[in-house]
């Protein structure tokens, strides 16, 4: 029975929950693709290990009910009342179970009713605390096995458990159980992920690897991040310590939580990748999903590891080659990540078209929708490596597909990424033909980015670029120079400056333009029409552009930098720890500074570009 393996102890309910990804095509077959639809992608199937399905059938095989006996039990149940007094728990239990067990025994619509009916009353024993922590675990338990969703039920453990956390959370077995319901529902009170958090800061030696990892996926379900850093660093510890005898989805999903709690500490990255390569672990790997997630764990926290991910890529390739079944999101991703680090774009150029193919002909593809992500996701990591597969840019920008993704699930993140792949085609591909993105859509998806942007744009710039900007204008006149998103699909504004051909400043119009229009050109900008313009961008980085531990530009600044001299610009780079230290400078400290850089980056001298301001001046 599932409640006895549940109950046996907690090594073999873990072993069960570690395990899951080998029983996915199981889970399917049993018919509770809707119970777990947002859940699906991390591997639960293996709770349904200790089922056995019939080889003509998609239901397991069950012991036949008369079901008028289970709607008596289940009448008399309800109807019952006792007294605190009376109330014996395990005979509650043992009814509870027996009851569950006899209506699950059919597929019937009545049998739905039966069980919401079941579960609304003992949601009201569970809040009343009528039913010890024990029994709402066996109950959860049967509810589980006989496939029933238990919404209600298991909301109502939550905010039992938050309101009287210290005396129901009495070990860690507890707290494992609790955080897998956690996981499977999705919703909990925040106060009760405080609650856990802090235990875990106190007791985290007392778990296992195995009970870190079921506690982490209920962690990243909830998109509840770990706020204590102690707490992050001793699940980082504890994951190196274990790592030799880890398995592929307990490494998964502690990398998972920390990523997404944004875990960012040097040295473990450098520990965790070479017990990985030392261990010879990657080579062990089974499953190409925790490829794809420890390359994201990288490249998410922007750190480089060539050797690193030269072991991930080969075993990668290998999996493919020997047919494994991989998912078109587990590549897509990859390929992702392997951009963002700028991984050999060059060398490894043949290793990337061979990934594509795969991903064109082979590649699972669960539902459509999440094909066509993934294929966002894959022209993202192939745009940042520099390579532009016209054949998948054409099934994305046909009208059908561009709709669902801005209508979807994180339809901000892919309205941007499709607003940068249809940018991108217009300055990176003019021998492009195929289907573009509809006008309307553009228009639209434009609007919203950059109502979006305005909104939050002024803290990032509120100390380093608005200083530099400010003295500049008062170099070259605040009529001269302007700061604006030149390419509307990057979030990061810049500093803008024409010269003439003897590097005098000129005057600008102040309104921003959008200089992928056909119709704006660069003399249109400039006021007196000069048949030669100079066009300067003084770009300043922050550290989120710059790969953390190198001095190589993340895969997306590139494509901007990469973008902005296909444009015409010529570009001064000012590095975050030279924009900080500008910020306490004083203003003649600051613009010695800029004169030199123009100076050494740009050939233009400083005195000779101001000197039209000053006769301007004069005249006036």
């Amino acid at each position: 029975m599932f409640t006895r393996i549940f109950n046996i102890n907690n090594i073999s309910y873990i072993h069960c929950l570690s395990t899951i990804s080998l029983f996915q095509q199981q889970l399917w077959a049993i018919g509770i693709k809707k119970w777990l639809y947002h859940t699906s992608t991390v591997n639960q199937s293996a709770i349904w290990k200790v089922h056995k399905v019939r080889p003509n059938s998609k239901y397991r095989e069950r012991e036949k009910v008369n079901l008028s006996s289970a709607k008596r039990l289940s009448i008399q149940l309800l109807k019952r009342q006792k007294t605190k007094n009376s109330c014996d728990d395990g005979n509650v239990d043992t009814n509870i179970i027996g009851t569950i067990t006899k209506l699950g025994s059919d597929f019937s619509s009545k049998k739905h009713q039966l069980l919401f009916n079941l579960e609304s009353e003992l949601s009201k024993k569970l809040e009343k605390s009528e039913i010890t922590i024990e029994t709402a675990f066996r109950v959860a338990e049967e509810f589980l096995h006989v496939e029933y969703r238990q919404t209600k039920f298991l909301s109502s453990l939550f905010t039992s458990v938050d309101q009287n956390f210290s005396a129901q959370i009495t070990n860690h077995d507890t707290v494992t159980k609790l955080m897998f319901y956690i996981y499977l529902h999705g919703y909990v009170p925040k106060s009760l992920m405080l609650q856990v958090e802090e235990y875990l800061e106190e007791k985290l030696d007392e778990f296992s690897l195995k009970d870190v990892g079921v506690v982490c996926l209920g962690f990243f379900r909830t998109k509840t991040r770990l706020k204590s850093s102690v707490l992050l660093q001793n699940i980082g510890d504890k994951l190196l310590s274990n790592l030799k005898e880890a398995r592929d989805n307990d490494l998964m999903n502690v990398l998972k939580c920390l990523k997404f709690s944004g875990y960012l500490k040097f040295d473990f990255f450098k520990d965790l990748s070479q017990r990985l390569i030392t261990c010879k672990k990657i080579e062990q790997f089974s499953n190409p999903q925790i490829l794809m997630h420890i390359a994201c764990f990288y490249a998410g926290s922007i750190i480089s590891d060539d050797e690193l991910f030269d072991q991930l890529m080969n075993r990668f390739l290998q999996m493919l080659q020997i047919d494994f079944k991989v998912r078109c999101k587990d590549i897509a991703r990859f390929i992702w990540a392997c951009g963002m680090v700028q991984y050999k774009p060059e060398e490894r150029r043949n290793s990337y078209f061979d990934m594509i193919e795969y991903f064109r002909v082979y590649g699972i593809k669960p539902r459509s929708l999440l094909q066509q992500e993934s294929i966002v996701d894959l022209l993202m990591g192939l745009v940042y490596l520099k390579i532009f597969p016209y054949h998948f840019f054409e099934k994305i920008f046909s009208t059908d597909v561009s709709s669902k993704l801005i209508t979807g699930n994180g339809v901000l993140e892919k309205r941007s990424q499709l607003y940068l792949l249809h940018c991108t085609i217009d300055i990176e591909c003019p021998d492009y033909t195929g289907v573009r993105l509809n006008s309307d859509l553009v228009h639209a998806v434009h609007k919203s980015q950059t109502s979006y942007l305005e909104k939050g744009i002024q803290n990032v710039y509120k100390t380093v670029v608005e200083d530099i900007y400010g003295t500049m204008q008062d170099m070259f006149g605040k009529s001269n120079i302007k700061h604006y998103r030149i390419l509307p699909h990057f979030n990061t504004k810049d500093i803008e400056l024409h010269f003439d051909e003897n590097d005098c400043v000129m005057p600008l119009k102040q309104q921003p333009y959008n200089p992928l229009l056909p119709s704006v050109s660069v003399n249109n900008d400039v006021k007196n029409n000069s048949a030669f313009c100079k066009r300067v961008l003084i770009e300043i980085l922050g550290r989120n552009q710059i790969l953390a531990n190198s001095t190589k530009f993340t895969g997306h600044y590139k494509t901007k930098l990469r973008q902005l001299k296909k444009l015409g610009y010529q570009i001064l780079l000012i590095l975050p720890d030279d924009g900080w230290m500008l910020v306490n400078r004083s203003t003649e400290e600051r613009q010695k500074y800029i004169s030199r850089r123009f100076k050494e980056d740009l050939n233009i001298d400083i005195t000779s570009a101001t000197k039209s301001i000053h006769e301007r001046t004069k005249a006036v």
